[in-house]
């Protein structure tokens, strides 16, 4: 089920210059792209961490937050929805198990109540300030087992000198269409061009991700690979296994940030303890076996043979040779194969 907020008429800005409109009822919640073969069993791999601009938010005001990189900004003003007990002023905004809520003395917003609500964002590295609004909010069931629900939204900001909102995130199988859902990661901040965990679980408070559908935390957050787990005690992962999962999605096979891949290729991958497995495709070739290095080992990567020249040129430059993986038995973190599944359109 989900919830919407009042803003159906508002025009939004895609992510080319053709413009579309929140709808009633956009079709964002479809997951099957292909017969017997949806993204969430043969899985949708993404090229970046997370193409957001506003990727990386701080929520305490005053507080020491570290550095600044070009994609983080700092929360400074927040505005509950206008039906709010008490009024809208006056309430603190928090990320807590993976979800936005509202506290003012003994009240707590949550969910669908906090639809209307507005963020202003500080965004320091453009010089600009930007209107974040609450429009939508559901759950959906994580790609683990056992399965848990994992709060998702639509964010829409506003664009003052046009006088126009936009979604924050670009449905990436329809951008001229419709908006997509994000998840909030919190806790971690992590480089974009490298790839990496930059300040771990316990040294980044306050911080947070905004992860848009299919890039890379998102999906990370669906498989249980996540710094904050909502209480499953056997989702409990570390910064290297976090690491890992993100250099075998974003294909950084020589661990240097290069990405070797597409948003949208089909993949399938499975985790060293076996929880996080999104399918068995009937027929499937052993791609590689992951570190927080990148891959230990490659056999047929993901966008075919004709990439082993650029891949193999790309780990000489940092002194790295990827063996077969036939007959591996060092340890690793996952293991990723490529689906023979339709071709998504």
């Amino acid at each position: 089920m989900t919830h919407r907020s009042p803003l159906l008429a508002l025009a939004l800005l895609a992510a080319l210059p053709a413009c579309a409109t929140i709808d009633a009822d956009p079709a964002v919640d479809s997951e099957t792209h292909a017969i017997d073969c949806p993204p969430w069993q043969c899985g949708v791999n993404a090229a970046t961490i997370n193409e957001l601009p506003l990727g990386e938010l701080h929520l305490v005001p005053g507080q020491n937050t570290g550095e600044l990189s070009a994609w983080s900004a700092r929360i400074v003003d927040f505005v509950a929805p206008p039906d709010a007990p008490e009024g809208p002023r006056g309430y603190t905004l928090r990320v807590i198990d993976g979800r936005f809520s509202a506290h003012k003395d003994d009240l707590v917003l949550r969910g669908p109540e906090l639809i209307g609500s507005r963020i202003t964002i500080d965004d320091e590295a453009n010089d600009t300030t930007v209107e974040m609004i609450i429009h939508d909010y559901s759950e959906m069931p994580s790609w683990t087992t056992p399965v848990y629900n994992i709060p998702r939204y639509v964010l829409v900001s506003y664009e003052e000198e046009l006088d126009r909102y936009h979604p924050v995130c670009q449905d990436a199988e329809d951008p001229a269409d419709g908006t997509a859902w994000s998840v909030l990661v919190s806790g971690e901040r992590y480089s974009w061009e490298e790839k990496t965990i930059t300040q771990p679980a316990g040294e980044a408070r306050g911080w947070f991700n905004v992860a848009c559908k299919d890039n890379a935390l998102y999906k990370m957050k669906f498989m249980g690979y996540e710094p904050e787990p909502q209480g499953q005690a056997r989702y409990i992962t570390s910064p290297a296994q976090r690491q890992a999962a993100l250099k075998m999605l974003t294909a950084d096979y020589c661990g240097t940030g290069t990405s070797f891949t597409e948003t949208g290729t089909p993949l399938h991958w499975v985790n060293d303890r076996g929880w996080s497995d999104n399918g068995n495709p009937p027929t499937s070739t052993v791609e590689a076996l992951w570190s927080k290095d990148g891959a230990l080992c490659l056999d047929t990567p993901r966008l075919g043979a004709e990439q082993l020249a650029e891949i193999e040129a790309e780990c000489a430059s940092v002194g790295r040779v990827l063996r077969s993986c036939a007959g591996f038995t060092d340890y690793y973190d996952w293991m990723s194969e490529t689906p023979l599944c339709p071709s998504l359109p």
